[in-house]
């Protein structure tokens, strides 16, 4: 059976960049793939917030969307996030998060996962927003007549959520 010790080593040494965020929203850990990345010590992360350590406007989104979004659901996927590492280096990243909830159902932490932006996907991205905040109602489907992604202005007029309709 694994103890704590082996869940601690497991979370610190795993392959991809991971924080953990605790109820009051700074870092209770920051794992060792997230400390190399982004160059400050584990000591100067804990117990801070990760809007001390992004960009203004991705503090924005944390605050403005992401927050909200994660008290809603529960998980964020795919939302894009930019660290400003210890050297002034832009770090930009997807961040994929899921809440833990006690047997209470009380809020444990969030455990959330980094995954560095390429330019291939940054453009991708770019292109993904610019078309969700087109002010038509477009949507596109795969082979499949499947929907695959829709603009905000169509799922405004039809009083969707983007959950409801992809797919």
């Amino acid at each position: 059976m694994l103890t704590n010790a082996d869940y601690q080593w497991l979370f610190r040494k795993a392959p991809t960049m991971a924080t953990s965020i605790g109820p009051d929203g700074t870092y209770l850990d920051v794992n060792d793939a997230f400390v190399e990345r982004m160059g400050f010590t584990r000591e100067k992360m804990v117990g801070h917030k990760p809007t001390d350590f992004v960009t203004a406007e991705s503090a924005k989104r944390i605050e403005k969307e992401f927050l909200p979004a994660l008290r809603r659901t529960g998980k964020l996927e795919n939302k894009p996030i930019a660290f400003v590492a210890a050297s002034g280096e832009l770090v930009e990243c997807l961040t994929n998060s899921l809440v833990d909830y006690g047997k209470e159902g009380e809020f444990v932490r969030t455990v959330a996962m980094y995954t560095e932006i390429s330019d291939a996907a940054r453009a991708n991205l770019k292109y993904r927003n610019l078309y969700r905040s087109t002010p038509a109602m477009l949507h596109s489907v795969d082979a499949d007549g499947k929907v695959v992604t829709v603009t905000d202005h169509w799922l405004q007029k039809m009083g969707f959520e983007r959950e409801e309709v992809i797919g």
